[in-house]
């Protein structure tokens, strides 16, 4: 994940901002890359639980490398229908998020890392 950095205040120091943000910017084991522009996401509606407003995701990874995907689709009830999967393998598909009776919204997290490294709050 890059790291963007804006200083607005007048009269700031600038030797002591390059400082900090070159701190900031060391890499640590924590830290995870964002894959989300190189997986490809195939909604479905209505192929799954015998319900028309089913909603299924499809999930590919077009990365380099192996990628870690948690994916979370709202249901009607409020609640979120989440799974993960830990290693989803270069070129291969992930055919297992769907909710039986979902909104449409969803959110997903896809990094190297895993799901403290991307940073996914649900």
């Amino acid at each position: 994940m890059s790291l963007v950095s804006r200083t607005v205040s007048t009269g700031f120091d600038i030797a002591k901002s390059l400082a900090l943000l070159a701190l900031l910017s060391i890499p640590t084991e924590s830290r995870a890359d964002d894959m989300s522009l190189c997986i490809s996401l195939d909604r479905v509606w209505g192929d799954k639980c015998n319900r028309n407003d089913s909603l299924h995701i499809i999930v590919t990874n077009n990365c380099p490398s192996a990628t870690f995907i948690k994916m979370c689709i709202e249901e009607k009830d409020g609640g979120w229908s989440c799974g993960t999967d830990n290693n989803l393998r270069r070129g291969d598909t992930n055919r297992g998020f769907w909710a039986c009776s979902a909104t449409g919204d969803y959110t997903y997290a896809a990094c190297t890392g895993g799901y403290g490294e991307c940073g996914f709050k649900r």
